[in-house]
């Protein structure tokens, strides 16, 4: 575009030059000088050069307009290049803005993936913790359950022996009941014999002699039937000893013992109705209670 203007504008010089413009004093003088000789031709081409200078004219006026265009369309393009410059300046900038951030995007996503790497690591080691001490404390209470299944039906044997203990001593006791029962109905009917004769020997014997002799006999058979209790009373103590029964009341079993003694030798009821042991006569100082 550059060469076309200036290319027109060596033209309209051109044009100036020969006689559109000023003209220059050695263009005058020499005009002189053709028309000194050639007077004779100058009215022949007068209508034909006036014909030519007009159309030049013209063409000049045209050469003027189109140059006068192409200086816009110059003035145009220079505006268009400088906005065109400008925008390429601004999209080299924002070009350096985004390469900027996607390197800060790029930073920031190596980041993350280093993070979710992390953690995920460390997810994986809880988990894995995790199931560990689930494993672990499901062995411990398998174990523990274990052993409280042990401990109950341990504690459901002994208590099974304690009510068998129970019942035979409850039979023990009522056999030695009835004995007791027995002994005492015997007594009593050794006694009521016993005075049954002395009354039938009062009343058939009339001498003091016999009656002092039913006395004695009486008193003998007081001392047979006391002696005979003593009898029964160590046999029941001795029976006691040998089955665990209380040494005061002989009925309970013996659930008591004595400190600092260490007998064991009462039960609940009687432990707590003495001071002295019956065993040693030592001061009680404390009752620990003992379950067969």
């Amino acid at each position: 575009v550059e060469e076309r203007v200036s290319s027109a504008k060596e033209r309209r010089r051109r044009f100036v030059g020969v006689g559109f413009g000023p003209m220059s004093l050695q263009q005058s003088e020499k005009l002189g000088a053709e028309g000194g000789s050639c007077g004779g031709t100058e009215v022949a081409g007068n209508d034909h050069g006036h014909h030519r200078d007009k159309k030049d004219g013209q063409r000049a006026e045209e050469q003027h307009v189109r140059l006068s265009e192409l200086e816009d369309r110059i003035q145009y393009f220079k505006k268009t290049k400088e906005m065109l410059e400008d925008r390429l300046e601004m999209m080299h900038k924002l070009l350096q803005s985004e390469r900027s951030r996607n390197a800060v995007l790029s930073r920031d996503n190596k980041a993350l993936k280093k993070a979710k790497h992390q953690v995920a690591k460390e997810l994986n080691h809880v988990t894995t913790e995790m199931k560990n001490r689930a494993k672990t404390l499901r062995a411990s209470h398998t174990a523990e359950i274990k052993v409280i299944q042990s401990e109950a039906m341990t504690t459901r044997q002994e208590l099974a022996n304690e009510k068998k203990t129970v019942r035979s001593l409850q039979k023990l006791i009522a056999q030695r009941e009835k004995q007791a029962e027995a002994e005492k109905k015997a007594a009593t009917m050794s006694l009521d014999e016993l005075l049954a004769r002395m009354l039938d020997t009062i009343t058939n014997t009339k001498g003091i002699d016999r009656l002092e002799n039913a006395l004695s006999a009486c008193d003998e058979i007081s001392k047979a039937a006391r002696h005979a209790l003593k009898t029964a009373y160590a046999q029941r103590k001795a029976e006691a000893k040998e089955s665990n029964l209380c040494r005061i009341c002989l009925d309970k079993p013996c659930q008591r013992l004595f400190l600092p003694c260490c007998h064991y030798v009462c039960c609940k009821d009687c432990s707590e109705a003495v001071s002295k042991c019956p065993v040693c006569r030592q001061v009680i100082a404390s009752r620990k209670p003992v379950y067969n």
